[in-house]
């Protein structure tokens, strides 16, 4: 799995899962990676997917195990600093700029949450 942390003026971009998944908390967007895809590759496809917008420039940040009590997930994290187009939740999914130091880290998805506090925190607070 691949996710974004979009980055805009000292913001950042978090999105609600719908209810069904994850019960609404908030993530960091991305998805799954399909077979013969990069993580780079991935990450630019479903921001276009989800978002509606083409990454034209981003680095990775970090890479997170986590286990669910019904699977593994691997998820790396990449930092997109430059994009084009205007965001747009195409699943349906409302989005919304926060800035990290406000981010409440127990909204995340537990995922997210175990990422948000070992890598980015010591990179945004």
């Amino acid at each position: 799995m691949v996710a974004g942390i979009l980055e805009s003026e000292s913001a950042i971009l978090i999105a609600q899962r719908g209810c069904e998944e994850h019960f609404g908390q908030w993530e960091f967007p991305g998805g799954k990676i399909e077979d013969g895809e990069s993580p780079p590759q991935a990450l630019k496809r479903e921001i276009l997917e989800e978002l509606g917008v083409e990454v034209t420039e981003f680095s990775p940040l970090g890479e997170v195990l986590h286990d669910y009590p019904t699977k593994q997930v691997r998820i790396c994290f990449f930092v997109v600093s430059e994009w084009r187009g205007s965001i747009t939740g195409r699943a349906g999914q409302t989005t919304r700029w926060v800035q990290p130091s406000q981010l409440d880290s127990d909204a995340l998805t537990e995922a997210d949450q175990v990422f948000w506090r070992a890598f980015a925190s010591s990179r945004y607070c």
